[in-house]
């Protein structure tokens, strides 16, 4: 899992490691969402959030800066989902 995918581009990986796949942070929870794995990541961001204090950050805070660090389609699904229901 890298934002940086331009390294990787026509990597030729061992066949040991042939499996491999390269794929963003929002790539790998979007499939972990798909995979049901959703109501627990739901339950990471609300106990993020409420450890957070240095600046204090609430969820929908948690949610904008996943956003903004390239996260918008993970964040697009947990707007939807209880306790956030925020429309993104």
């Amino acid at each position: 899992m890298t934002w940086n995918l331009a390294d990787f581009a026509g990597v030729k990986f061992p066949t040991v490691a042939s499996q491999v796949e390269i794929e963003t942070p929002d790539e790998t929870f979007v499939g972990l969402i798909g995979e049901g794995l959703g109501e627990d990541l739901v339950e990471t961001v609300t106990r993020m959030s409420a450890r957070l204090n240095r600046p204090p950050l609430g969820p929908v805070e948690v949610l904008d800066a996943l956003a903004a660090a390239g996260m918008e389609r993970t964040v697009a699904w947990l707007r939807r989902q209880e306790p956030f229901g925020v429309e993104a």
